[in-house]
């Protein structure tokens, strides 16, 4: 039982250092120091991770879930030039 509780406790820090990393992905292309396409597929990457991590338990997609939809906002809406 000990070895499970690794294995899911593993998966969860592992979902969110992806969710971060995604987020920082989609901030520098926000800044214009990446290019677009590649926080579009760390978005798409993170968006299906958190689809497969939502059949095992709704806790383990929370971070990737909200990771995607925060990255997808910052990729979609323009932005404020004054």
């Amino acid at each position: 039982m000990e070895s499970l509780a690794a294995l899911v406790a593993s998966l969860l820090f592992g979902l969110i250092v992806l969710a971060l990393l995604n987020l920082g992905l989609a901030v520098l292309v926000r800044r214009g120091k990446i290019k677009r396409w590649v926080g579009i597929l760390s978005t798409c990457i993170t968006g299906l991770a958190a689809v497969v991590a939502i059949n095992g338990s709704w806790v383990l997609a929370v971070a990737p879930a909200t990771s995607g939809v925060a990255g997808v906002l910052m990729l979609l809406l323009p932005k404020n030039n004054q």
